[in-house]
């Protein structure tokens, strides 16, 4: 499997050396700041890059990563690239800081379900991310390979691509992608009271989603939106009108065949909401 891209705060050095160790006496290779980095590379260069290229991202969560200037960056990247995202649970975060930090760092982590290692054993822990770990790389297309040399490995290359789209499509079936074009509904109640019927239009281009999602019945205007591995993400913003600030909602879906199971979460500090929206309307 490729790489796994650990993010930290440096300051949970001691609790990320010994998750290391673990990690790497099964055999995966994990990749951090502190000894991967040529002398002289540009860090920012090299940190993208090695998000770019990595399986996964795990983030080691505390409040010192919730204070942290570089985790939500990191995360950031990971959701540019599409890379998935697995949340490991060190020490409880969001109920100790109420910084932006942390508020942003709770947005971006919204609905994806957390390795817990602050409420059992240590290597119940790591048996759990293990096997986090191994679902995303089942989960995620391969590496996608450079160029040929030349002469007869360019044509055995040419030919294993070949077969091995050829079995993809015939294991997969239609791609989730052939699966959300169009127009979708859900009749969804707000936390604060408020029911409308909200109306989704999504439009794809490649893993790219485009289009609408209403919010209180007006529509908005689709931002961020990808589609990959059956996994929905994409942004809103809402103006609130005179003298109310603007803010984002984000939305992460699951894609069930004519369903789609969402969780909302804005960056108010709103409780998360789910909902499930279906073909049509």
């Amino acid at each position: 499997m490729s790489h796994v891209f650990l993010s930290y705060s440096r300051r949970d050095q001691a609790f990320v050396d010994r998750l290391i160790a673990e990690l790497e006496r099964a055999g995966l290779d994990v990749w951090i700041d502190r000894d991967d980095i040529p002398g002289g590379a540009e860090w920012e260069a090299t940190i993208t890059r090695a998000v770019k290229e990595c399986g996964s991202l795990a983030v080691v969560l505390s409040p010192a990563a919730a204070a942290s200037e570089y985790v939500p960056k990191e995360l950031s990247l990971a959701d540019k690239f599409g890379r998935p995202i697995v949340p490991v649970l060190y020490q409880p975060w969001d109920e100790t800081s109420d910084s932006e930090r942390a508020r942003r760092l709770d947005f971006q982590l919204a609905g994806l379900q957390y390795v817990d290692f602050a409420r059992q054993p240590f290597a119940a822990g790591v048996s759990d991310l293990l096997r986090a770990l191994r679902r995303e790389a089942r989960a995620a297309p391969a590496p996608a390979a450079g160029p040929p040399r030349r002469g007869w490995l360019a044509a055995a290359g040419v030919a294993l691509g070949v077969a091995a789209l050829a079995a993809f499509l015939l294991t997969r079936g239609r791609t989730p992608a052939d699966g959300i074009d169009g127009a979708w509904q859900s009749d969804v109640v707000y936390a604060w009271g408020p029911h409308a019927t909200e109306r989704f239009h999504f439009v794809l281009d490649g893993e790219t989603v485009s289009g609408t999602a209403s919010f209180l019945g007006a529509p908005r205007g689709i931002q961020d939106g990808r589609l990959k591995d059956g996994r929905l993400t994409f942004r809103t913003r809402v103006d609130a009108g005179p003298g109310s600030p603007q803010f984002w909602n984000a939305y992460r879906g699951r894609v069930d065949g004519d369903v789609i199971h969402f969780l909302l979460q804005d960056d108010r500090g709103s409780p998360p909401l789910q909902f499930t929206a279906e073909r049509g309307g």
